[in-house]
């Protein structure tokens, strides 16, 4: 037989694997998507890991397949230790987890040593860069996609005011001028198939107190929140920002029953979802902080039912899956609800080719 020969057949071979591949899943899964397939193939126990993003250094247990896994600079020695992390965190998962690193450039930057090996200068704050966004972005994909990471929990999309929380992160004071580079972040880093976050919803620039320590109140009315600290939110989601980070601050302008927005049901579901229709993930700041965390594995649940779908480091994950699981037992939560947070979390995976 022809060599040419020999190579056409050995494609043809691939091409009708290829389709006997996908006609075995359909008529095993007649009409469903693969991530409906991921979603009816998990206990609800695997369901709620799905719901929670960990620190890596609080891992106890290596066959829990969370949802995600977050490092920090301690976790962060070396280039080849930490690439080294980043597989074993995805070896042997059922679901492949997001792994998350808070790179935003300037004082939060966990992956600042490692940029003169990997052949870019570490970035200034973000309100000292001086392009559109773009090219902040180009050089944070690049840093992140040669170590391995594919989500990062940037850009800040706060406007600029107040807090000193904030303060240099926020790329301007000006809520048009930081839209225009929240959009050039994101659009940068989702062009190297980064997952995106903006942070911190409703916006933390007027609230004066630092959420890590205690309560953080705003007295900003609603109509300034939509003049200024939505601006660069809407921005952001209409360039693809495939997630977005709660705020703990406490907005009585936009919930009058005072809790803290990642515990509020008319910020995160009446404002985020129907106002701004976002479709994507929301995911809390960490609940371990000084804001929120006095309210243990009840502030998980009362998250979840405002509209959050990822828990970011809940301060005990075992003893929260177990207060989520009895919530949905004793009607409190729906596995239904549970199911909208785990679909959304798993099509923003397939949208990065990670299902």
């Amino acid at each position: 037989m022809k060599k040419i020969n020999i190579v056409l057949l050995i494609v043809l071979v691939l091409i009708i694997g290829g389709i006997a591949i996908i006609l075995n899943f359909h008529v095993a899964n007649p009409g469903k998507e693969p991530v409906q397939v991921s979603l009816e193939d998990m206990t609800l126990e695997e369901k709620v890991y799905q719901m929670m993003v960990i620190s890596a250094s609080d891992i106890k247990d290596d066959t829990i397949t969370f949802g995600g896994v977050v490092y920090f600079k301690k976790d962060i020695e070396t280039l080849e230790g930490i690439q080294s992390k980043l597989a074993a965190a995805q070896k042997g998962k059922k679901t492949p987890p997001i792994l998350a690193v808070d790179e935003e450039g300037g004082r939060v930057s966990r992956l600042k040593d490692l940029y003169p090996e990997l052949g870019q200068t570490p970035l200034p704050p973000m309100a000292e860069i001086t392009d559109d966004g773009t090219e902040t972005g180009a050089v944070l994909a690049d840093v992140l996609a040669k170590v391995g990471f594919n989500t990062d929990f940037a850009p800040v999309a706060d406007v600029g005011q107040e807090s000193a929380a904030i303060g240099d992160r926020a790329f301007s004071t000006d809520p048009a001028k930081t839209a225009i580079k929240v959009v050039g972040v994101v659009t940068a880093l989702e062009s190297k198939n980064i997952i995106t976050t903006l942070k911190h919803f409703p916006g933390h620039g007027s609230a004066l107190a630092d959420t890590h320590e205690g309560l953080s109140i705003t007295d900003k009315s609603r109509e300034s929140f939509e003049a200024v600290d939505f601006i660069p939110f809407e921005a952001g989601i209409a360039a693809g920002a495939d997630m977005i980070m709660t705020a703990h601050i406490t907005a009585p302008a936009l919930d009058p029953a005072g809790v803290p927005a990642t515990f509020s049901k008319p910020i995160l579901t009446g404002i985020l979802r129907e106002e701004l229709d976002f479709e994507g993930v929301i995911i809390t700041d960490a609940l371990g902080m000084g804001a929120v965390a006095e309210k243990g594995t009840e502030g998980s649940i009362q998250a979840i039912e405002a509209g959050v779908d990822i828990l970011l480091m809940p301060l005990d994950y075992e003893a929260t899956k177990d207060a989520i699981i009895a919530a949905v037992k004793s009607g409190r939560l729906t596995e239904e609800r549970i199911n909208e947070s785990v679909m959304r979390i798993l099509q923003m995976k397939a949208n990065h080719g990670m299902i």
